[in-house]
């Protein structure tokens, strides 16, 4: 199984000159943590999490005022959408992040997350009637 086997691929991305105000608003009502940055190729340039806007708000900076090109983490961390899912979870875990974008060719095809991993690891041992009866019984406890 590769990255691209469990990545989300619909993304919702930012651009460096947005401000840090909509993407607190997309992180929120979203109820992610964090947004890649691309630029008008989809070339990934960069992450902006909530710890990020956090860290602008803690040096006293206004999010109105920030964009996202001054707070993003410019040194992403990536897999290619070829990689293993063995190489996506040691990604995660050598790294602490909780989700890693996927890229081909240097373009975001996708993201994926610890529950992406969570969740090939379930749907392998499970066929999909046993995953939708684990699923009504774990949102009736």
């Amino acid at each position: 199984m590769q990255a691209k086997d469990i990545m989300q691929a619909h993304v919702i991305t930012t651009e460096p000159d947005v401000s840090a105000h909509q993407v607190a608003l997309q992180l929120v009502i979203g109820k992610f943590s964090g947004i890649p940055v691309t630029d008008g190729n989809r070339s990934l340039i960069g992450i902006v999490t909530e710890f990020d806007l956090i860290r602008g708000l803690r040096e006293g900076k206004d999010l109105e005022e920030m964009i996202v090109g001054d707070l993003m983490t410019k040194k992403v961390i990536a897999v290619d959408a070829e990689a293993s899912i063995q190489e996506v979870m040691e990604v995660l875990e050598k790294n602490r992040i909780i989700r890693v974008p996927v890229t081909s060719g240097g373009a975001l095809v996708g993201i994926a997350t610890r529950g992406d991993v969570l969740k090939a690891a379930i749907g392998s041992k499970m066929n999909l009637a046993e995953r939708e009866i684990a699923w009504r019984k774990a949102v009736k406890s």
